[in-house]
């Protein structure tokens, strides 16, 4: 539930610079008042990146410059809320060490190197791990429940069986789901693999059908490819293009007909079953009143919009900005909708 940043998880080499100081520099402060002193700094520098040039050496503003640190010590303190302290967890070198930082949320572990030479600079930094501050299930599902907005979750024990419900919020209401609607295109995939209709092997060719963004948006009309790649693409890399193509070539109805099949118990609002580039159209093509027309018809008219007027649009129409502020757009009319349980199963 938290926001865990890898970004920062390989900064620079840490190991490299654990080194003890020579010995003609005995005079110079011990390691561990060294290490001690910048640890606490560390807290100031993670809540206000002002002493950056001062905290860390040349090769590591080097290798980590001013403006790549600094976004990611925003956005750790966005998600985890501001520090409120550092302490020492152990020494793994006089000049190394790992530290545990305290977030208001969460907790950030932390391997931090000193340099052994004055002014006994940092040159190592890396977060390996940012965990939230609940200890139980119980604590999990109370923090979930006082989030902003609209929230509902369901936590499941799985095995050879249906999924054990253990823990449950507003299990019935349903959620947009984003990209995990492209699992129910691989379930009839698999469905229709299982039952000798198509094999994994077989060959798909590109008809020129205008795709969205993925690996196959710019691939010549006549190209071949095979279900399985398809299928690895949309999942291994949430390609929307080897989205649409997959869900053009098993066809919109025979996916819509695995819906009650994974356990919709509703899926009228799931059809006519979308394509990335149909919800791109209707959430970016603001000309006309799409999206409004569009939801102010009945399924048989949505499916006539979607294969005539909505088919003909060129993607140019797309406005550029659409997602790129980060929020939401028409989340609980367009969209691809379940409920925790059901996705669960």
């Amino acid at each position: 539930m938290r926001l865990l940043l890898s970004c920062l998880l390989a900064l620079v080499p840490v190991a490299a610079h654990a080194q003890t100081p020579p010995a003609a520099r005995a005079a110079a402060p011990t390691p561990a008042s060294a290490f001690e002193a910048r640890a606490k700094e560390l807290a100031t520098l993670l809540a206000d990146a002002a002493g950056y040039d001062s905290f860390f050496s040349p090769g590591f503003r080097a290798a980590v410059p001013r403006d790549k640190f600094e976004p990611t010590r925003a956005s750790l303190q966005e998600a985890n809320g501001p520090v409120t302290g550092v302490r020492i967890r152990a020494m793994t070198s006089p000049w190394a060490g790992t530290l545990e930082v305290d977030y208001r949320d969460a907790v950030a572990t932390v391997e931090m190197v000193v340099d052994a030479t004055e002014p006994h600079q940092v040159s190592g930094l890396r977060i390996t791990n940012v965990s939230g501050r609940e200890k139980s299930t119980d604590e999990v599902a109370a923090a979930i429940r006082t989030l902003h907005g609209t929230t509902g979750f369901a936590l499941a024990r799985l095995g050879n069986g249906a999924p054990e419900l253990l823990i449950q919020h507003q299990p019935d209401r349903p959620f947009a789901i984003g990209s995990a609607f492209k699992l129910i295109i691989l379930a009839e995939l698999v469905r229709a693999t299982n039952a000798g209709e198509r094999k994994w092997n077989d060959m798909v060719t590109l008809d020129g059908t205008p795709l969205p963004g993925g690996g196959y948006f710019m691939k010549p009309k006549g190209t071949q490819v095979s279900l399985r790649e398809l299928a690895t693409q949309m999942i291994s890399i949430s390609d929307n293009s080897a989205t649409d193509i997959l869900l053009h070539t098993l066809g919109r109805e025979k996916v819509e007909a695995m819906l009650p099949v994974v356990g919709v118990k509703d899926p009228v609002r799931n059809r006519p079953f979308l394509g990335a580039l149909e919800l791109f159209k209707l959430k970016g093509i603001e000309a006309n009143n799409l999206a409004t027309r569009y939801l102010a018809e009945n399924e048989a008219g949505r499916r006539r919009m979607l294969d005539g007027e909505i088919a003909g649009l060129p993607l140019l129409l797309i406005k550029p900005t659409l997602f790129r502020d980060g929020k939401p757009v028409l989340i609980e009319q367009l969209e691809w909708f379940l409920s925790p349980p059901t996705w669960c199963a």
